[in-house]
C-alpha cells in the first residue's frame, strides 16, 4: 500500500513539473519573447520595448538556455556566440555536479526567483529522456550546435526532437516553434521549387505539433502562417484558395484566443481584414457562389494592427505600412505620415522587408503628403 502511495506522490509531482515546463516553453518559444534580445541589439523603439517591460522582468533562466533557438541563421553575431557558449557553458556545470546541488544563479530584481526551480525541474524533464548524464549532454550540445549550421544540419534538430518525443511532453512547442523558424527561413529562398518542399515539410511538422497539442498558441500560429505563406506562392483553385484562407483566419483566431498577448498573430488578422476589403465585386461574387461570405473591414484591421504594434517581428515594417495606407484611404494624411515614416525608421533585417520599405517611401512623395503642413494649419484654424 505505502509503494502505491509513493507512486502515486511522485506521479503528482511529475505532473506539476511538467505542467511548469509546458507554461514556460509556451511563453519563452513564443516569437514575441525575443523582445529582449530585439531591444539589446537596437533593433526596436525604447517605446515599443516598455510596453513589453514586465514580462522581460519575469523572464526565467531557462530563457538563457532556449534563447539560441530563437536567433535566425542569418543574424549569428558575436551576441549570438556568446549567448550559445552561456548556454552550454551552463548545462556542462550543472551535469558536473554529482552532489546534485543547485547551480548558483545570479538573482535578479523580480520578487521572487524561480530560475533555480525551472532549471532543476528541465534537467528533470531530460532525466526522464533517458538516466545517463553524458547522453543528455550531448543531446543538448549538440542541438545548440546545429541550430547554427546549414539547412541539412538544422533539420537533424526536428530528428532528434522526435527521437525522444515519448518522455518529451513539451515537444509540441518545441516542434512548433523549429517549424515556424524553418519556415521563416525558406521565404527568402528564391528557387521556387525548393522554398516550396520546405514550407511544406515544415506545414507537416507543425500539423504534428498541433495534433499533439490544441491548446498551444504558438501550434496554431506556425500551422495558421505556413498556409498564408503557401497561399501567396502557390496556383491553388479559388475554392482552395478560399478554404486554405478561411483556415488561415481560423488558426490565428485560435492563437489571441489562446494567448491575447501573441502579437504578431494580430498582424495577420489585420492584413487579413485589408485584403478581405480590397476585393473587387467580382471576387467577392465568385467566393459567394463557392460558399464563402468574404468581408473586409479597415476599422476593424486597425484595431488589430494597433494591438500589433506592441510587438516586434518579421513583419512589423508591413503592419506600419499597412496602417499608413488604412489611414491614407480615410484621408488621414498626419497620421498615414507618421506611420509611414515609423515604417522606414526600424531596422530591416530580411530581404523580404526591403520591398516594404520601398514602397512605403514611395508614398511618402505623394503630393498630398508634400502639403500636410498646410492642410494641417487650415484645420486648426476649423478649430
Amino acid at each position: 500500500m505505502s509503494n502505491l502511495l509513493v507512486q502515486e506522490e511522485k506521479k503528482k509531482i511529475s505532473e506539476t513539473i511538467n505542467q511548469h515546463l509546458t507554461k514556460s516553453f509556451s511563453l519563452l518559444t513564443s516569437p514575441r519573447t525575443s523582445i529582449v534580445h530585439q531591444y539589446s541589439s537596437n533593433q526596436i523603439f525604447e517605446n515599443t520595448f516598455d510596453e513589453n517591460n514586465k514580462q522581460s522582468e519575469q523572464l526565467s533562466f531557462l530563457h538563457q538556455i532556449t534563447l539560441s533557438f530563437h536567433q535566425s541563421i542569418h543574424h549569428k553575431n558575436q551576441h549570438n556566440k556568446y549567448i550559445k557558449q552561456t548556454n552550454i557553458d551552463s548545462i556542462e556545470k550543472y551535469l558536473a555536479n554529482e552532489s546534485n546541488e543547485s547551480v548558483n544563479i545570479q538573482s535578479t530584481s523580480c520578487k521572487f526567483d524561480n530560475r533555480k526551480f525551472l532549471f532543476a525541474t528541465f534537467s528533470f524533464q531530460i532525466s526522464q529522456v533517458t538516466s545517463d548524464k553524458k547522453y543528455c549532454h550531448e543531446l543538448l550540445n549538440r542541438i545548440s550546435t546545429l541550430w547554427f549550421g546549414s539547412n541539412a544540419e538544422r533539420r537533424q534538430v526536428f530528428d532528434l526532437l522526435e527521437q525522444n518525443q515519448i518522455k518529451c511532453k513539451i515537444l509540441p512547442e518545441f516542434i512548433a516553434h523549429l517549424a515556424h523558424s524553418f519556415s521563416k527561413h525558406a521565404i527568402d529562398i528564391h528557387d521556387i521549387s525548393i522554398r516550396k518542399t520546405m514550407l511544406y515539410e515544415a506545414l507537416e511538422l507543425s500539423k504534428k505539433a498541433l495534433n499533439s497539442n490544441e491548446n498551444c498558441a504558438l501550434c496554431h500560429f506556425s500551422y495558421g502562417h505556413i498556409i498564408g505563406v503557401l497561399l501567396d506562392i502557390n496556383d491553388f483553385s479559388l475554392k482552395d484558395k478560399l478554404n486554405k484562407a478561411s483556415l488561415f483566419k481560423h488558426h490565428m483566431k485560435k492563437t489571441i484566443e489562446i494567448d491575447k498577448n501573441f502579437y504578431e498573430a494580430y498582424a495577420y488578422l489585420g492584413r487579413y481584414e485589408y485584403t478581405a476589403f480590397n476585393l473587387n465585386l467580382f471576387e467577392r461574387k465568385a467566393a459567394l457562389l463557392l460558399g464563402y461570405t468574404i468581408e473586409g473591414n479597415l476599422d476593424k484591421a486597425l484595431e488589430y494592427f494597433h494591438i500589433a504594434i506592441k510587438g516586434n517581428y518579421d513583419m512589423i515594417h508591413t503592419v506600419y505600412l499597412l496602417i499608413g495606407k488604412i489611414y491614407q484611404k480615410k484621408k488621414q494624411y498626419v497620421e498615414a505620415k507618421k506611420y509611414l515614416k515609423i515604417c522606414i525608421q526600424i531596422p530591416i533585417q530580411r530581404k523580404s522587408q526591403t520591398n516594404i520599405v520601398n514602397n512605403a517611401k514611395i508614398l511618402l512623395k505623394d503630393k498630398k503628403f508634400e502639403n500636410l503642413s498646410f492642410e494641417t494649419f487650415i484645420n486648426h484654424l476649423k478649430n
